[in-house]
């Protein structure tokens, strides 16, 4: 379900866009220093790439960091790993360094209860952020799992373009999160910040509606 904000708890996607767009940008910047022979060995998959993102990771993003609500949001090794292993691109490696920022900023979009292998109950938490980046306006997606025990766990993240020149994909389809099949969160993200089929933001009016 779309979340964020109104007295029953749940946004319109003129609401959540509105949110998104009020935060600050955060201007990611071009690769220097050690990132930079980071990336390079992302870019050539070299001998031990991924090991090198994630110790670089862990010295840029502390082991448990906070979400919006103040609860501890633990980011392991593994989350790292995960992250990297979908999709390819500087950005979503650039972005590692604002992911405490970013998430206790960030605007709930979409929340959503499973379960897990086992049957037991589960949460997601989606979150976006916009940064810019290369001259273009992006909004990161970080999502967050909550286990059965309440604990919370940095699981995934995306990067949306907000606008493009060059098109966006449709989204993925459905996907499946422990026994739950849903929309993409990529698709649902795309449709709250008005994206059309041709990858363009749509505009906003003076009272943040389509024109």
């Amino acid at each position: 379900m779309n979340a964020g904000g109104n007295d029953s708890g749940v946004c319109t996607d003129t609401e959540l866009r509105q949110k998104i767009n009020r935060r600050e940008r955060i201007e990611i910047s071009r690769p220097e220093g050690k990132i930079k022979e980071v990336l390079t060995k992302y870019y050539k998959e070299t001998e031990g790439w991924r090991k090198s993102i994630i110790d670089w990771a862990r010295e840029m993003v502390p082991e448990t960091i906070s979400d919006p609500d103040g609860k501890d949001v633990e980011v392991s090794r593994t989350s790292i790993r995960n992250i990297i292993s979908h999709g390819k691109g500087p950005l979503k490696i650039l972005t590692i360094p604002h992911l405490p920022f970013m998430l206790k900023n960030g605007v709930l979009f979409y929340a959503e209860a499973a379960e897990d292998k086992q049957g037991r109950p589960e949460k997601y938490y989606n979150y976006a952020y916009p940064v810019h980046f290369d001259g273009r306006d992006w909004a990161v997606s970080i999502t967050v799992k909550e286990d059965y025990n309440g604990k919370r766990f940095y699981d995934d993240e995306f990067v949306q373009e907000i606008k493009s020149t060059d098109g966006l994909p449709n989204g993925t389809g459905p996907s499946t999160r422990g026994n739950l099949t849903h929309p993409s969160v990529t698709s649902i993200l795309q449709k709250i910040l008005a994206v059309n089929l041709f990858g363009y933001a749509l505009p906003l009016d003076n009272k943040g509606g389509q024109r």
